[in-house]
């Protein structure tokens, strides 16, 4: 067994190199027999599911393992196929399978082993089996089924759900950990973001009032009377329709010259605190609930980069 990128055992796919050596030289020979009786195949084939020529097939000799796919859609890794790859298309595989006969209709992820090291998947569906030998059998599948969708793209992230503004997985968190335990996909942090502490949906921001969570928080009118330095709340200059200042007892003054305007501390014009600072105010764009930014949870978004097998690039390598 081997880890991948997160320390999670993975299946070595060549630890079974031995038996994928015998099945390489298994079809050299009957390749080789093939050709010595004047029955060469093309390199261009006919298609799997039938014989219209749809998309061209490539002879290849690649070790692989495939992993069957449970009804649940999680990776079954403990139960691998062992085989070799005969040839390939764009729109499915042939593969000389050790063990078992795998059944028509199962689904699998394939992984190739690659002249570099490296390991490829893709995923699939068993649309021919046929045993060729005591243990080994003959298995068409076709790029297509549940697993098919999942390795389509090379990077799988959350989407936001716009009715319920939160953000949503599109695969089942089991069926995910089963792709990384084969070393077909491995998680990456996204992003991380704050989160209703209610509904979990996306919240607003704005700064507030912290007691009452109001937005009508707005700095109060103060005035200073140069002749006495005075500075008090507007409201304690007024009296009747003219100023008067409580200090000095001077009336009719004007503004600009006997006195200025200032702002003053925060006045909340809804519950009447005052002397506040504006707080950072979360509004839940989905239940609506106002709190305090404190009071948030952090979500992380986490995604999966996908060891995706690119078939026209692989193909492009045997040519």
């Amino acid at each position: 067994m081997g880890e991948n990128q997160n320390g999670v055992p993975v299946p070595i796919i060549g630890a079974d190199a031995e038996l994928q050596a015998r099945l390489q030289a298994d079809l050299a020979a009957a390749r080789k027999s093939r050709e010595a009786e004047g029955r060469k195949l093309s390199s261009k084939m006919t298609t799997f599911a039938n014989n219209e020529r749809k998309n061209n097939r490539y002879e290849i000799s690649n070790p692989i393992m495939c992993f069957p796919v449970l009804e649940s859609k999680e990776v079954a890794s403990d139960s691998q196929f062992v085989g070799v790859a005969v040839d390939i298309s764009l729109s499915g595989m042939r593969a000389l399978i050790d063990g078992p006969q795998p059944y028509t209709g199962l689904e699998v992820v394939v992984g190739f082993e690659l002249p570099n090291g490296n390991y490829k998947f893709c995923g699939g569906t068993v649309v021919s089996s046929n045993k060729t030998g005591p243990s080994v059998s003959t298995v068409g599948i076709e790029f297509r089924g549940y697993t098919h969708e999942v390795l389509q793209s090379e990077l799988i992230y959350p989407v936001l759900d716009r009715d319920e503004m939160k953000y949503e997985f599109p695969y089942p968190e089991s069926v995910m950990a089963s792709i990384c335990k084969i070393g077909a996909a491995t998680s990456t942090t996204l992003d991380s973001i704050l989160i209703c502490p209610h509904c979990r949906a996306l919240p607003t921001f704005r700064k507030g009032c912290a007691h009452c969570h109001s937005t009508n928080v707005r700095a109060s009118k103060m005035i200073h009377h140069f002749a006495c330095a005075n500075v008090d709340f507007v409201e304690k200059f007024e009296a009747d329709d003219d100023l008067l200042c409580q200090k000095c007892r001077t009336r009719g003054m004007i503004v600009g010259s006997d006195y200025e305007y200032l702002d003053g501390p925060n006045m909340c014009y809804d519950c009447g605190e005052a002397n506040l600072e504006k707080v950072m105010i979360g509004h839940c764009l989905t239940c609506e609930h106002r709190f305090n930014v404190e009071r948030c949870n952090e979500l992380e978004i986490v995604g999966y980069r996908v060891n995706k097998l690119d078939v026209l690039v692989f193909i492009g390598a045997i040519k």
